[in-house]
Parts: structure tokens; sequence; C-alpha cells
């Protein structure tokens, strides 16, 4: 018997698991929303880098969601974390991303602390209290 002739008939065809994690993600959307009171700033962003980002009012990234609707128990391996296009994976960019702009905040805030203690230096040089041989 060919299932493709007949889609309500192929198992393969059926959307609910599919609908029942919609719903689920709505549903925990929903919660984090409501429940954020201490976070009046934060921003949702559903279906955004995946099926919930929570940024700070200043928009920095701040959480990551991925919700998952499974009848079986949920394990390591259910994320495919060996695939390149897994969430771990995204996960491991979007954190590579913010390591090079906060290394990039860092290197300025060296860069303007080694200039406050050249002139720092240059001021107790010229009021005779460092001597520099």
């Amino acid at each position: 018997m060919n299932l493709s002739k007949y889609p309500d008939k192929n198992p393969l065809a059926d959307a609910t698991p599919s609908y029942r994690g919609y719903r689920l993600q709505a549903l925990y959307t929903l919660f984090r929303v409501l429940s954020a009171r201490e976070t009046k700033d934060a921003i949702f962003q559903p279906e955004g880098r995946e099926d919930l980002a929570i940024f700070s009012g200043n928009h920095k990234l701040v959480e990551i969601i991925q919700v998952k609707a499974h009848k079986k128990e949920l394990t390591l391996s259910s994320f495919e974390p060996e695939k390149p296009a897994s969430f771990f994976y995204r996960v491991a960019c979007i954190t590579y991303e913010q390591l090079i702009e906060w290394a990039g905040r860092l290197e300025k805030a060296r860069d303007f602390a080694i200039e406050r203690y050249l002139y720092w230096v240059a001021d107790l040089v010229e009021y005779a209290i460092l001597r520099v041989e």
C-alpha cells in the first residue's frame, strides 16, 4: 500500500507533534513574560535566534532558550550536539561573538588604564614626587 496517496493514513503526515511543540513554546514564552516582574526592561524575542531569546534593556543577549516537547526522555543526544546546526553549536557561535565583543571592550579598558597610568607617572615626575632614572 502506497501511503503517499493517502495522507490521512500516513503517520508521517501527522502534524500533531509540531502543533504540540508550538503550543508548548508559546505557553513557555508567555510564562516567562508574565513572570519577569523583577526585570521590567527585559526584551523577549520569540522565534529569533532560537525558540526564545531574552535581552537586557540595553539589547544585550542574556538568555537563549530551546523548547522541546518530546514524549521520550530528553537526553543530551536529543540535541544532536555533534551536528554543526545543533543548538549547542549555535549557542557556541553566539557566545564566541559575545567573547569577541567583550575582548574588544577589555582592550579599550586596558588602553585607557595604561594611558591614565602614563599621565599619572608624568604628573608625579613633573612634581618631583617620582624620579625616573
